[in-house]
């Protein structure tokens, strides 16, 4: 018999999952919908030490508990933080980790880091704002919730009572990083993607193919998806189809993703992690090949050269022209990559906004647009006679697509207001997930 362990975002608790849990047991398993501690009902039970490691053990023990054997954890927004540490902590006992419309947190990542409201974002990072003495982050205001994830599907009467009901959220459960070690590397990942909050198969195989290599355990042969077509509170909206949904992933449906046969770094991160936050090892224990831009040495000590270019990332290649160097204004995040005036005085240029991908650590060295594939752009640009912009965006995590394309809009208003370009005629030229921002 399967047994479910439910657990479910911000500010909730395990009454949300009622619906769901009638029709897993109505189909013979297992439910365990989890309240954590100061959460739901148990808002009282926190103190000014409740944080991530906090809700980790609730479900440390509650798997301890459940006598099956065939335990699957489902985590859905925050609390695919507290499944994944759980997990990593006891792999022998769970058989599938279930990722309801959330992306997987990688080892050191704070669950805050992927909250979509950018204020609570804001709020929690403010060392002189209200949330710098640790306390809990109030829920979302009335008609707020969709800041936090599509609520399409939800009955008003469910909505209603979600914003009744909502509890305020430890501040430290969102602000102290995942730990993982690696021990849940080799569990099978379902993920759960809610087409009506913008996620989708289709979207996946395209972060997949266009070469992030963080995306790339995305084509792990223990990953596979499956499609819900509803908002991100499918518990609310289709708890009847979840339920059936779920039970598809117990027995290990889902639809893999094929990696392509040859990944482009582009302008991304140059990481080869797995879903779970281990990096440089496969499944089966041994270690990938060297990611740091060396090559591996024959046996006769020599090096492969057509590796060792395979390896480094693209974006640190040389440009495949060698455009002459051009004056460079930098504002901001934005760079001007200048013409020479040859011979057409002063008129105004069109410009062309290359805009990279990502996401991109925001500690990466050096940031795209000083890399020589986008100094290489902004170059040929200028030499063609047109003024090449590039752009240090903040896309440094999937819920930063919001700010990212902020910085994007903020640019090409910068682009087209100087006298230099000719505002009606702004290009935007875009890499990998960059055309996200592109199209906002």
């Amino acid at each position: 018999m399967t047994a479910f362990v439910l657990v479910s975002g911000p500010f909730t608790g395990g009454w949300v999952w009622e619906e769901t849990v009638r029709g897993l047991r109505a189909a013979g398993a297992e439910a365990y919908p989890v309240t954590l501690t100061g959460m739901g009902g148990r808002r009282d039970d926190a103190g000014s030490g409740t944080d991530l490691g906090t809700h980790v053990a609730d479900l440390v023990r509650l798997v301890d508990g459940i006598a099956t054997t065939d335990v699957v954890l489902v985590g859905h927004g925050y609390g695919l933080h507290p499944v994944l540490g759980a997990a990593d902590r006891r792999p022998e006992r769970v058989a599938r980790i279930v990722a309801l419309d959330t992306a997987l947190p990688q080892d050191g990542e704070a669950a805050v880091r992927s909250v979509p409201d950018p204020e609570v974002r804001a709020w929690l990072a403010d060392p002189a704002g209200p949330g710098a003495d640790g306390g809990p982050v109030p829920p979302p205001a009335r008609g707020g919730w969709p800041r936090w994830g599509s609520t399409e599907g939800v009955p008003a009467e469910a909505l209603d009572r979600l914003e009744r009901l909502a509890a305020p959220q430890p501040a430290g459960t969102l602000t102290r990083p995942l730990r993982l070690t690696g021990a849940a590397s080799a569990l099978p990942v379902t993920g759960v993607l809610c087409t009506g909050n913008g996620s989708s198969i289709d979207l996946v195989e395209m972060l997949v193919e266009s070469g992030p290599p963080q995306f790339r355990a995305l084509a792990d042969a223990r990953v596979c998806f499956l499609e819900l077509a509803t908002g991100h509170w499918p518990m609310l909206s289709a708890p009847g189809e979840l339920a059936a949904t779920l039970m598809r992933a117990a027995a290990g449906e889902g639809h893999r993703v094929k990696a392509p046969e040859r990944v482009h770094e582009g302008a991304d991160e140059p990481a080869d992690e797995l879903a779970d936050g281990s990096a440089g090892r496969r499944t089966d224990g041994s270690a990938d090949e060297p990611t740091d831009g060396t090559a591996g040495p024959r046996a006769d000590g020599s090096v492969d050269e057509r590796a060792h270019a395979a390896e480094v990332p693209t974006h640190l290649l040389p440009f495949l022209l060698d455009p002459p160097e051009a004056p460079r204004e930098r504002r901001g995040r934005v760079d001007l990559h200048l013409p020479d005036a040859d011979g057409l005085g002063d008129r105004p240029r069109p410009a062309v906004v290359f805009v990279h991908g990502g996401p991109i650590a925001p500690d990466r060295r050096p940031t795209p647009r000083d890399s020589p594939f986008f100094l290489g752009y902004g170059r040929y640009a200028a030499s063609l006679g047109v003024v090449g912009v590039t752009v240090d965006h903040r896309l440094h995590g999937l819920a930063d697509y919001p700010r990212a394309a902020e910085d994007l809009a903020e640019a090409v208003g910068l682009v087209r207001a100087d006298p230099r370009v000719d505002g009606d005629r702004v290009a935007l030229w875009f890499f990998s997930t960059g055309g996200l921002l592109a199209a906002d």
